[in-house]
C-alpha cells in the first residue's frame, strides 16, 4: 500500500491521494493486533473516505488551473515576434505553454514539452491530434469558467521537422478557429529558421501579428 500511494503521488502529484493509504496501510502491517478493532475500522474508514475524496478531485481536475483574469483584447491565432514578452506580460494568468524548453514556470500554468522521449507532460512532435485536444480542453475550461484561455507555442520550428507542413498548417487553422470560438487567444512564435513560404501561409492564416 505504501508503495503504491508512492506511485500515486508520483502520478497525479496529489499529496492527498497518497496520504490517503497510509491509514490502510497501518492497519495491514499491524493485522493481527488491530483486526476487528475500533481503531483499525477507524483508520480502514479514514483512509477509505480520504481516498474516495483525493480520487474525486484529481479526476475533476482540469487543465485551466485559475488565477488572474487576462486583460487581453485580441482573439483567434497571434504571431509573435517576441514571445518572451508574452511570458513576462501573462506570468501572473494562467496559460497553457506549449515548448521544448525545460525552465521553472508559474505554478498556475500548465506545461506540455513537445519531445521525442517519453517523459512527464511531454508531447510527441508528430502527435497534432494530442495537442490539439488539449489545446481546446484548455480553452473550453477557461470559457466556461469565466476567463480567457491563452495558449503559447514557442515550437512551431520543430512541429514543422516532424509533421508534413500541411498537417501543421491544418493544425493551426483548427485550434483558431476554437480559439475564436471560445473567446480565447493563441500566440505563436516563428522565428527564422522556417521558410519565407510557409511563413507566409501562416501569416494569411492567422490574426495578426505582435511586434512588441
Amino acid at each position: 500500500m505504501l508503495i503504491t500511494g508512492y506511485i500515486a503521488y508520483r502520478t497525479f502529484k496529489r499529496p492527498l491521494l497518497s496520504l490517503s493509504v497510509v491509514p490502510i496501510a497501518v492497519v495491514f502491517l499491524l493485522y493481527k493486533a488491530l483486526s476487528g478493532t475500533l481503531v483499525g475500522l477507524l483508520l480502514m474508514t479514514l483512509g477509505a473516505v480520504v481516498f474516495s475524496v483525493a480520487t474525486i478531485r484529481v479526476t475533476a481536475s482540469g487543465l485551466f488551473k485559475g488565477g488572474k483574469t487576462p486583460e487581453v483584447g485580441e482573439r483567434g491565432l497571434l504571431i509573435v515576434e517576441d514571445i518572451q514578452f508574452i511570458l513576462d506580460k501573462y506570468r501572473e494568468s494562467p496559460v497553457l505553454l506549449i515548448t521544448r524548453r525545460i525552465r521553472e514556470y508559474p505554478p498556475h500554468w500548465s506545461i506540455f514539452r513537445i519531445s521525442t522521449v517519453p517523459a512527464e507532460n511531454s508531447v510527441s512532435p508528430t502527435a497534432l491530434e494530442k495537442l490539439r485536444h488539449l489545446i481546446v480542453k484548455y480553452l473550453v475550461e477557461a470559457r466556461r469558467k469565466g476567463s480567457k484561455g491563452l495558449v503559447v507555442i514557442d515550437c512551431i520550428d520543430f512541429l514543422l521537422l516532424y509533421n508534413d507542413r500541411l498537417a501543421v498548417l491544418k493544425f493551426l487553422s483548427d485550434i483558431r478557429d476554437h480559439a475564436v470560438i471560445n473567446d480565447g487567444v493563441i500566440y505563436v512564435a516563428l522565428d527564422g529558421s522556417i521558410d519565407e513560404r510557409t511563413r507566409r501561409l501562416i501569416e494569411n492564416l492567422s490574426d495578426g501579428e505582435l511586434k512588441g
